[in-house]
């Protein structure tokens, strides 16, 4: 198996002049489950099905390796070193995940609500972005990221399947207003099942990735 996470390693931080003295390498997780979550923010990010926050499904049991990439730019952001500041300010994915197999990447970023799909379409005020809008841009600036160094662009434009996914999870507990603003997107979740929904995003397809979105209720096939 070809690993990322080996090539990630040896010339993601050096490229993005991190101190070899200060470096912090990549978290990674390889399952071969035919279902599987992730979950953002825990030690153990591959979990069983149903008990994260994105669901994906691997039919033929291939090898799929899990990076951490919004834990790997967290644990480099020296945010009181200006010297060394070379991830301050980026929007991050939370994962990648790469089969070497079927020859997929996908960059995945996380997003939840407990007050109905709506709140995922709301502007913050202060940025002025919806959730959903957030993630496109976290993913968008984390394919940049990585497509800045050489052999990493290299690996990456060899890959016969490249996506961005936004996975998203509504939360129980709604009133019944709630539940008329989720039915919309419910229906449309169960008509694209397991691919999800293809978007257009300009910004991202410019790298050569799909832009697609994903309910939890539903498992992202990659195999």
């Amino acid at each position: 198996m070809s690993s990322f996470k080996d090539l990630v390693d040896r010339t993601f931080l050096s490229a993005h002049g991190v101190p070899e003295n200060k470096r912090k390498y990549i978290d990674s997780e390889i399952t071969k489950n035919i279902t599987f979550d992730l979950i953002d923010l825990s030690e153990n990010f591959v979990v069983e099905h149903g008990e994260g926050t994105g669901s994906f499904e691997n039919n033929e049991e291939f090898d799929i390796e899990v990076l951490a990439y919004g834990k790997l730019i967290k644990d480099n952001d020296y945010k009181y070193d200006t010297k060394y500041a070379s991830f301050r300010g980026s929007k991050n994915c939370d994962f990648i995940l790469y089969s070497d197999a079927n020859s997929t990447i996908i960059f995945n970023e996380h997003t939840s609500s407990n007050k109905g799909v709506h709140n995922l379409d709301k502007e913050d005020k202060d940025t002025g972005h919806t959730k959903f809008q957030k993630v496109e841009i976290q993913l968008r600036d984390s394919i940049k990221k990585m497509l800045e160094v050489d052999e990493i662009n290299d690996f990456i434009t060899t890959c016969s399947t490249k996506i961005c996914l936004c996975s998203y999870k509504l939360y129980n507990g709604e009133n019944n207003t709630q539940k008329a603003f989720n039915r919309p997107l419910a229906v449309l979740a169960k008509e694209v099942g397991e691919d999800g929904i293809k978007l257009s995003s300009p910004e991202i397809e410019q790298y050569g990735f799909e832009y697609r979105r994903i309910s939890h209720d539903y498992s992202f096939k990659i195999s």
